[in-house]
């Protein structure tokens, strides 16, 4: 005697992955709810779970095409009519125009710290790190500004030595200070006093600015907005050859 239950499993039996896919591309799933409802005909109440499940599918996807649709018509007809209205100039000459915005949230403050900056900013002042951050950039500046108007100043005093008739009051004997330099080349007393100064200053710069760096890369709130110590024998090292070459005569 047959079993049953044998012939209620082959007829819900997935169809062969072949014919699975030698179902044209333009089915719908449509088409497909029509093809199941009447191969599963008469098989009973689970036959007709399978269907219930199968509408509930097509109906989602169908409403979720539907919204799409939709989103895309209202986005089509706003774009459309801000265009518009940028042509017949509704948005020109608005207030705050050409001016910076001004944004309440800085994303590299930490959140608890938000007030107390905003507090500061509409009182028109700055945190202490931002103040000090301008502080050491305008000191770097400085800085640098200071050893070109030095090496300006050397060689001018070298092209005035080297002009005809020129004089070297105060200047050491050639033969005694600087053997290998030629005497036109020798700087006065007074050249390599300043030099001294000039250099001692650089020194005392560079060690104040690496203090307030230092200082600065405590007190800022992300690691990425500190700042490097600058190279102090490095600096001075390009401060003295760049001496030499405006005086050659010249040493440290």
């Amino acid at each position: 005697m047959d079993d049953p239950s044998l012939h209620v499993a082959q007829r819900f039996a997935a169809p062969p992955r072949s014919s699975f896919l030698e179902t044209p591309a333009s089915s719908t799933l449509k088409d497909e709810s029509a093809r199941s409802e009447s191969g599963l005909a008469g098989a009973g109440p689970l036959a007709g779970a399978w269907n219930v499940q199968f509408r509930r599918i097509h109906g989602d996807c169908a409403r979720d095409d539907e919204i799409e649709a939709r989103e895309r018509a209202i986005r089509s007809l706003v774009e459309d009519r801000i265009q518009a209205a940028m042509e017949a100039g509704a948005f020109d000459n608005l207030p705050g125009k050409g001016r910076p915005l001004k944004l309440e949230e800085n994303p590299f403050v930490p959140p608890e710290l938000r007030l107390a900056y905003k507090v500061l900013a509409d009182a028109n002042f700055a945190p202490d790190w931002i103040e000090l951050d301008k502080k050491v950039r305008a000191a770097r500046e400085e800085l640098k500004a200071l050893q070109e108007r030095h090496v300006t100043w050397l060689r001018r005093k070298a092209d005035d030595a080297r002009s005809p008739g020129a004089s070297h009051p105060g200047a050491p004997p050639a033969h005694v200070s600087h053997p290998d330099v030629p005497p036109h080349d020798v700087p006065p007393r007074d050249v390599i006093a300043q030099h001294r100064r000039v250099r001692a200053e650089l020194e005392k710069r560079l060690a104040e600015i690496n203090r307030a760096i230092d200082e600065l890369n405590l007190i800022v709130p992300q690691l990425s907005l500190q700042r490097p110590r600058l190279p102090v024998n490095d600096i001075l090292a390009e401060f003295d050859a760049a001496c030499r070459q405006a005086y050659p005569g010249l040493r440290a």
